[in-house]
């Protein structure tokens, strides 16, 4: 019974970490992408004539963050052209920053 308990056990660690690896993007890099290239139109107070919507990790839950990374709804976003000039894998990067620390994320973001 310890056997098969111990063999349970780690198999669910096993897949935990795998879930983990595969999840994609880096967050740490998409923190960055996302203050140098996003950050500036969503925030309070924006400079310009186009106050974009206010946007941080925590606006959004997990499924509504996946939701509007579909690439369907991210082509109708007045911000497009600058979709386009970030590369697939920064667009994954800023994603997974998002979607970690989303309003339901078990390590929501905690600052504004």
């Amino acid at each position: 019974m310890k056997k098969i308990f111990g063999c349970v056990l780690m198999g669910l660690i096993m897949i935990s970490f795998l879930g983990t690896a595969m999840a994609g993007g880096n967050y740490r890099k998409g923190k960055y992408l996302f203050r140098k290239n996003c950050r500036s139109c969503h925030m309070e107070n924006a400079p310009g004539d186009k106050q974009a919507k206010v946007l941080e990790p925590s606006t959004y839950t997990m499924s509504e963050w996946t939701a509007a990374f579909a690439p369907e709804k991210a082509a109708t976003y007045p911000c497009k052209a600058a979709w386009e000039k970030t590369t697939p894998e920064g667009i994954e990067d800023i994603y997974s920053y998002l979607y970690k620390f989303a309003k339901d994320s078990p390590t929501p973001a905690k600052c504004k």
